[in-house]
């Protein structure tokens, strides 16, 4: 289980380190419909002023790229999101993470969630890797640690 929590400590600690790099801390979009159009602001500053492309836009080098999936969504729905996930938030899932992972550490002494672990698997916690989900698409991520019906 040790690289288990070695992966997510790092993925944690590249979570914190990119929001804190972050310009400002809390993000508000708004709807083309405001004065400002859609768009992301921190406290103080435009971030973010999402563009209209077409597919006939050549926005990529690769041969075949039939363009990114933002394309597919309107500009009003594509700064909801990025504000939603501003460097505050980061921060604080960042935070609460690490609190779940402490607690799971301590899971022999403190008895937490213990019992969900399966007898024939003694190291797969699956508290442990519903977080390391989060982070499938990374290449360190290995998925023998996928939470799956056989180890629950």
């Amino acid at each position: 289980m040790s690289d288990l929590v070695a992966f997510l400590t790092a993925r944690l600690d590249e979570d914190e380190a990119a929001a804190k790099a972050a310009p400002g801390s809390e993000w508000q979009a708004f709807t083309e419909d405001d004065v400002a159009g859609a768009s992301v602001y921190d406290e103080q500053w435009l971030l973010l002023y999402p563009q209209r492309y077409s597919h006939d836009n050549k926005l990529s080098n690769k041969r075949g790229a039939t363009g990114p999936r933002y394309i597919e969504c309107t500009r009003d729905e594509l700064a909801a999101h990025i504000a939603r996930h501003d460097p505050a938030r980061v921060l604080r899932e960042v935070e609460a993470k690490r609190r779940i992972l402490a607690a799971e550490l301590d899971c022999e002494t403190f008895h937490g969630n213990c019992h969900q672990r399966d007898p024939e698997h003694p190291a797969h916690c699956p508290t442990l890797a519903a977080l390391a989900g989060a982070y499938a698409g990374h290449p360190d991520y290995d998925p023998a640690w996928a939470c799956d019906s056989s180890h629950r």
